[in-house]
């Protein structure tokens, strides 16, 4: 289902947001490498990250930055495993209608239509960290004509995985095509593959230790044709940025998560 355009008074073209335009209608098995790999990957389509040689942000082949909103990205000693290594993310509740943010952001050079790309972590959820209301991915663009990031998201609804479109203006998300749940204090490892493209040409699959658990085609990428209903504003569909972690915590009570080897991988078309 598209999201019908508002009223044109309520529109910012210079600061467009699909995801406000939605909040104003009322809708609402790779093989891992290591950290020192990391760098050769970067200039031939791909990124890999154990976090063994430590945490690299801001340097190259390291990750891009971090976001974070009250929360905290630090990286610690993997439970029970003496001398290997983790990050662990920390996000704050929900507070004024604004969600806790920790994560890691990996930036490279855009991609599109037809373009696949595949994203995959471990992640450990600990006891009393809510498997609900939590993003732990986002494909998004920050250099396709607007200032919001748009993009596709991997989230959990009650520990079962699904992705939200609601920031490329498509209320309908993808649901999971078998019944699945992440647990507790275990890794699990979710992999995100897409091919992307508009309409049927758009595939979206995502693994659960190495189960594929959601298998949908539709639109995952930024789409002209929505913004053409919404605004006279040209646009690049494209996917530019990947982040990893608590992406959003939309709970009323701190959320808590373990990654490692993570990876990226870009593919043609």
């Amino acid at each position: 289902m598209w999201v019908l355009p508002f009223g044109a008074a309520r529109l910012r073209l210079v600061t467009l947001s699909v995801a406000a335009m939605i909040a104003a209608t009322g809708q609402g098995g790779w093989p891992l490498l290591s950290a020192r790999a990391a760098s050769i990957l970067s200039e031939s389509g791909g990124f890999a990250d154990d976090f063994e040689a430590g945490l690299s942000v801001g340097k190259p082949g390291g990750w891009s930055l971090t976001q974070i909103q009250r929360g905290a990205v630090t990286r610690i000693t993997r439970p029970g495993e003496a001398g290997s290594w983790a990050v662990q993310f920390t996000a704050g509740a929900k507070q004024g209608g604004k969600v806790g943010k920790a994560d890691l952001v990996k930036r490279f050079d855009p991609i599109g239509v037809g373009q696949t790309i595949s994203v995959s972590a471990d992640f450990y959820f600990p006891a009393g960290t809510p498997r609900n209301s939590i993003v732990l991915m986002d494909m998004e663009c920050g250099s396709c004509g607007l200032d919001t990031n748009p993009g596709v998201r991997v989230y959990l609804r009650d520990g079962r995985l699904r992705v939200d479109r609601s920031k490329i203006g498509i209320k309908d998300a993808f649901m999971p095509s078998v019944d699945h749940q992440v647990g507790p204090d275990k890794w699990h490892r979710i992999e995100w593959r897409s091919t992307l493209g508009k309409d049927a040409a758009g595939l979206t699959e995502i693994f659960l230790d190495g189960r594929r658990v959601v298998s949908a085609s539709g639109t995952n990428l930024i789409d002209q044709e929505i913004i053409n209903r919404l605004a006279s504003i040209t646009i690049k569909e494209r996917v530019d940025r990947v982040q990893l972690g608590l992406t959003a915590n939309s709970n009323l009570q701190p959320a808590t998560l373990l990654m490692d080897n993570a990876r990226i991988v870009i593919g043609g078309s």
